[in-house]
């Protein structure tokens, strides 16, 4: 990849990070209340980008007549679902603001980038910002550690938040960014994407080792049991073979020496606990049984159904999106949404037959369909729509170039 020097056609990925790390959704929704579910700065750089021909949009391709009519029809059925669809009490403008939620960061998976130098520098840029994103957080989470939690602490305040603070008290890493989760999400994608870049482009990767610890500290701090295994099974998948011996040795040293020093204590501890009540999912299981028994759960084809916050059972119980989505905006638009985000992209990356990068793809898509983010009011699905956009675009590049 090249060296990075700003250019006007930069502007897009830009406002890309800014709009992602500087101003996330928790952060957003304090200042902005519910307008925050509409990321501006996103969409501005999506407009601009096309604006200046560095990105083509579904609309605009001269080759992409099957691309356009999927998001085309997607958009329309999953509109028409999401204010056809009764049950679950949503307002009408709820309604309008759950498009920049729910459907429109589509968009980005029917996106193309123009050439292959603007794929690397994007791909590359994305990487570095994630590189200074985890790597504060590591250093933040060490300095709170010798302030008694004065900086985590802050962010409760800040963000007036009591999950927050449970989840300090539990041991978990809470961030600028919130939850545990999404910070874990950030360190798994730092793993995905340092992968790539010394699988795929073929290159020296003298971060990698580097990166590969700050994603594993990360994880461990985060207390994601999912996080570490995919991260885990992601490592040993992507260093097969003698040419990459020498990351796998490097990569053992590593997991010896965290594991000596006690950062997968939380981790383990928690599966411990989980093998013990015999639910390894944090009751997420029993929790689906128990409701679906006593009739207070359900799936109908093309209804929803008003989903409790406030119920810890209920939460736990569609933890997962296709469970969520489908209670709460009914099955019919569970599915439609599965083909969009991710059947649609994992076809495309499969079929460039990049395994690495394919490999890269099911564990991001692993990641995001064991937790309720993307289902939730925040930015996730448009960030996952944004590392998916961008895998995709690296699986087909050379077929571009």
């Amino acid at each position: 990849m090249a060296h990075l020097r700003i250019r006007k056609q930069d502007i897009p990925i830009i406002t890309f990070c800014v709009g992602i790390f500087v101003f996330p959704y928790i952060l957003r929704e304090r200042i902005l209340g519910s307008l925050a579910l509409i990321n501006f700065l996103v969409y501005f750089g999506l407009i601009y980008g096309s604006q200046k021909n560095v990105l083509i949009l579904p609309t605009k391709y001269k080759k992409g007549i099957f691309n356009a009519a999927v998001w085309f029809c997607y958009t329309v059925v999953a509109t028409f679902l999401l204010f056809y669809i009764k049950g679950n009490e949503w307002s009408s403008v709820r309604r309008i603001l759950l498009l920049f939620v729910y459907i429109f960061p589509a968009i980005f998976i029917c996106t193309k980038i123009v050439d292959v130098d603007k794929i690397n520098r994007y791909s590359d840029a994305w990487l570095k910002v994630l590189q200074i994103v985890c790597r504060l957080m590591c250093i933040f989470w060490i300095l709170d550690k010798l302030l008694g939690n004065t900086i985590q602490n802050l962010w409760v305040n800040v963000y007036q938040s009591n999950t927050l603070l449970s989840l300090i008290r539990s041991g978990r890493f809470v961030s600028f960014y919130g939850h545990a989760l999404e910070n874990a999400a950030f360190f798994l994608m730092l793993l995905i994407w340092t992968t790539i870049k010394k699988d795929e482009y073929g290159k020296q990767n003298s971060t990698y080792i580097l990166d590969v610890f700050t994603a594993l500290f990360g994880i461990a701090i985060c207390g994601s049991k999912s996080g570490l295994m995919l991260a885990i099974l992601l490592l040993l998948l992507c260093n097969i073979g003698l040419k990459k011996a020498k990351y796998m040795i490097a990569i053992l040293v590593l997991f010896l020496g965290l594991y000596i020093t006690g950062t997968f204590d939380l981790i383990i501890s928690r599966i411990m606990d989980g093998l013990a009540a015999g639910d390894l999912s944090t009751a997420r299981n029993s929790s689906l049984e128990t409701l679906m028994l006593k009739g207070i759960v359900d799936f109908k084809m093309m209804e929803g159904h008003a989903f409790k916050y406030g119920d810890v059972a209920m939460v736990a119980a569609l933890e997962y999106p296709f469970l969520q989505w489908s209670f709460v905006c009914g099955i019919v638009f569970t599915v439609v949404q599965y083909l969009m985000y991710f059947i649609k992209p994992g076809v495309q990356v499969l079929l460039s037959k990049k395994w690495s990068v394919f490999i890269c793809m099911l564990v991001l898509m692993a990641f995001y369909n064991g937790n309720n983010g993307i289902v939730s009011f925040n930015d996730d699905l448009l960030i996952y729509s944004l590392n998916v956009w961008l895998i995709t675009q690296v699986a087909g590049r050379r077929d571009e170039g």
